[in-house]
């Protein structure tokens, strides 16, 4: 069934995405409703699968890991069999990202790892269990991503403001246990009130607040955001594998620039590997979908090489640090 969204739904998820960790009071302020209604609201979009989680953007980069995603061709596979390989990858210790999907690819996830051997020990012991249903596999480095406004919710005008970016050159940056067991915290839910982040700790709200800070201003927390699940009100969440002719500041800056102005594009990534971007879009239909991907071509002959496409039908996790260091 799927969810009508009215207005205030509608600016609610939007200022969300922009901050998800902001409290009852200013989301109030900006929809124009009191605390109760707000919490009324969310509350409601949480039970009813609009949003799948509230997420702590954070930097891996300046923690010491890469981001490596995995996508996998699968043969001869149950339904029964299917769902135990998603679990485990769902569960596993040092998955960021999982969800299934239709396409050139069955099934994706992502991995935080500290080298390419620690990497390579992790996808040995997938195999082990599962190498019977792979077709064929492909990896790819994230080096960056942006995570774009949905304007498109509250029909608001492009901005070229980036405000939640994360990744570049590593520059691994020290904190303490007790930064960790923040972060970790804040990993599973972005809106983790300081006083309940502070029941696991030797420290005091007050201390946990000034230490988020802290971790904001060095970079390590890059923003606060949320999953939707986009089929739950209506809408198509597509992953576009991108091949470019030339990785020039140009082309990645004219690429930038059209998810802005479609308004559509959800999240962008720079990588390495197979494919040298991923584009998220989120859509009312197929022919939107196919419109937007010929607008781009179109309007830029010269930059893309070829393409895939991923129906991304079911996110299962969602979380930016590892269950353990």
């Amino acid at each position: 069934m799927v969810l009508e969204l009215d207005r205030k739904d509608r600016k609610l998820l939007y200022e969300l995405g922009k901050d998800s960790r902001q409290s009852h009071s200013s989301l109030g302020k900006k929809i124009r409703a009191s605390k109760e209604v707000v919490n009324y609201r969310m509350n409601r979009l949480v039970k009813q699968g609009a949003i799948f989680k509230f997420i702590t953007i954070l930097d891996p980069a300046k923690l010491g890991y890469t981001l490596n995603k995995v996508m996998l061709k699968l043969e001869s596979i149950s339904k029964k069999k299917k769902k135990e390989l998603v679990e485990y990858l769902r569960n596993h210790d040092s998955s960021l990202w999982t969800a299934e999907c239709d396409g050139p690819f069955d099934v994706g996830f992502m991995l935080f790892a500290r080298s390419q051997f620690e990497l390579d020990y992790e996808l040995r012991k997938i195999y082990e269990q599962f190498s019977n249903f792979i077709n064929r596999k492909e990896i790819s480095v994230n080096l960056a991503g942006e995570y774009f406004e949905r304007r498109y919710l509250v029909g608001r005008p492009p901005s070229t403001k980036k405000e939640q970016v994360y990744g570049g050159r590593p520059k691994p940056i020290t904190i303490d246990a007790n930064d960790w067991k923040i972060l970790r915290v804040l990993a599973e839910d972005a809106r983790a009130s300081s006083t309940d982040i502070a029941k696991g700790l030797p420290i005091k709200a007050d201390a946990v607040r000034d230490r988020i800070r802290k971790l904001e201003r060095l970079g390590i927390i890059k923003g606060y955001s949320m999953i939707i699940d986009n089929a739950a009100i209506g809408q198509i969440h597509y992953k576009v594998l991108i091949k470019l002719k030339d990785l020039s500041k140009k082309t990645l800056t004219g690429i930038r620039q059209f998810c802005i102005k479609t308004s559509k594009a959800s999240y962008l990534i720079k990588s390495i590997g197979p494919w040298d971007l991923e584009l998220d879009l989120e859509v009312e239909s197929s022919e939107e979908y196919r419109n937007m991907m010929m607008s781009l071509t179109e309007e830029l002959p010269n930059a893309i090489r070829s393409y895939d496409t991923l129906l991304i039908y079911k996110i299962h996790q969602y979380r930016y640090l590892p269950k353990k260091e």
